[in-house]
């Protein structure tokens, strides 16, 4: 599969330009090293190729034919039929609301279990018990809705995908409702996630990888949702995390990242979140790659790192919008510079950051926090002699933020309220 892509237009640019906005060159495909990056630095990092048994948008939902189908109805005990799937076969959950009250493992391979519409499958995971993948390759779910309470759904020594799920988290619980492990690999696609303080998914030492999700938090929408600590996204303890072309909304922060040991952040838009769009605190080996994404009303800093402690990280932090980022004076878990810089990065490694575009900042804001307190401000272009920053930032035009606003509605949609 060919992962899509869409770049800043340069008509886009143009927009931006006679809008007195900062306009940055090199807009180039993301599939490009960012313009002025030592490209032999940035090709030792190149993506990894899609996987072949990966999804593509518009499969049929369990019309593999040669497969064969078992029927579940509503009112069958859901946790027995899981548990007793044999290998390759597709479980046809007829529409209704089904209830997991008891652990069950779903293994084998080519397992699919799937819901045809028009009507929806339900599955309500009840506290205390856990939807686990283990040695289940290929497997996926698709078209299915998920209540997870106080449960979880894991995924250890698998490949997963999901597509075309909602999974709605009522409670507050601590831990992450999707759990990925060491050896774990899940894959979600056009899924909607809805959280009312709990942490959605995790990459807890395995590989997640999300394309055209949506998060909502419990401030998303303007609903006023408990004032808690709640994150979108996690990884941690050699994670791998992958988001792209997501809309994360609602929440305090969009990622955390501690211990991971990679992160793919592109063309995204982190939008209306209380404190951070994308944290990271890492030691070992690290890379990071975040660009292309939009940061729209940020209670504190866009993106926040701290390198120090990891071994050589590498990666790049480039072509991103910040727009009404720094909104509030004081934060739980935030670093201090986090409050006074749409970046904050800390860092003795090449991780290069540049041609980002800030527009709308609250008055005294710096656009970048860089290794022992060194700051980059607004309206200046400063390089640093260690190859480690270029910025190129110009006066804003505050009369013009309507119009920045309808450009930036074109490329990322309106933003939720």
């Amino acid at each position: 599969m060919t992962r899509s892509t869409y770049s800043i237009p340069n008509a886009f640019w143009t927009q931006v330009l006679w809008l007195s906005v900062a306009i940055f060159t090199g807009c180039v495909s993301s599939d490009d090293p960012p313009s002025g990056t030592d490209e032999g630095a940035v090709e030792t990092e190149s993506r990894p190729a899609a996987s072949s048994d990966s999804l593509r948008d518009g499969d049929p939902i369990g019309t593999d034919l040669a497969v064969p189908l078992l029927l579940i109805a509503e009112g069958d005990d859901l946790a027995e039929a899981l548990a007793g799937a044999p290998a390759n076969v597709r479980l046809q959950l007829s529409p209704g609301s089904y209830a997991l009250t008891r652990s069950v493992t779903l293994g084998g391979a080519n397992v699919t279990v799937f819901t045809p519409g028009p009507g929806r499958a339900q599955i309500t995971v009840e506290s205390g018990a856990e939807l686990a993948f283990v040695d289940c390759e290929a497997c996926s779910v698709r078209g299915v809705e998920f209540v997870v309470a106080d449960g979880q759904i894991a995924v250890g020594q698998s490949r997963v995908t999901f597509q075309q799920c909602s999974v709605e988290l009522p409670g507050y619980e601590e831990r992450p409702a999707i759990s990925v492990a060491s050896g774990g690999h899940l894959e979600a696609r056009t899924c909607t996630f809805q959280s009312s303080g709990r942490t959605v998914a995790s990459a807890s030492g395995g590989t997640l990888e999300l394309r055209g999700v949506t998060f909502f938090g419990p401030r998303a929408g303007g609903r006023g949702g408990a004032d808690v600590d709640a994150t979108a996204i996690g990884a941690e303890t050699g994670g791998v995390l992958v988001l792209e072309e997501s809309r994360v909304t609602g929440f305090a922060s969009g990622v955390r990242a501690f211990g991971a040991r990679r992160l793919e952040i592109r063309e995204n838009v982190f939008e209306n979140l209380s404190s951070v769009g994308v944290q990271f605190s890492q030691t070992g080996e690290f890379s990071a790659f975040v660009e292309d994404n939009a940061f729209f009303r940020i209670g504190a800093c866009g993106v926040a790192g701290d390198l120090i402690a990891a071994e050589s990280p590498s990666g790049y932090v480039s072509k991103n919008v910040f727009v009404r980022t720094n909104l509030v004076s004081s934060g739980s878990d935030v670093p201090a510079r986090c409050l006074t810089h749409p970046v904050a990065i800390e860092t003795t490694g090449d991780l290069n950051v540049r041609d980002n575009l800030f527009h709308t900042l609250g008055p005294g804001t710096v656009l970048l926090s860089a290794n022992h307190g060194t700051v980059l401000d607004e309206a200046s272009f400063i390089e640093r002699t260690m190859d480690f920053y270029t910025f190129h930032v110009e006066p804003q035009d505050a009369t013009r933020s309507s119009d920045f606003m309808a450009a930036f509605e074109e490329k990322w949609g309106p933003p939720f309220r």
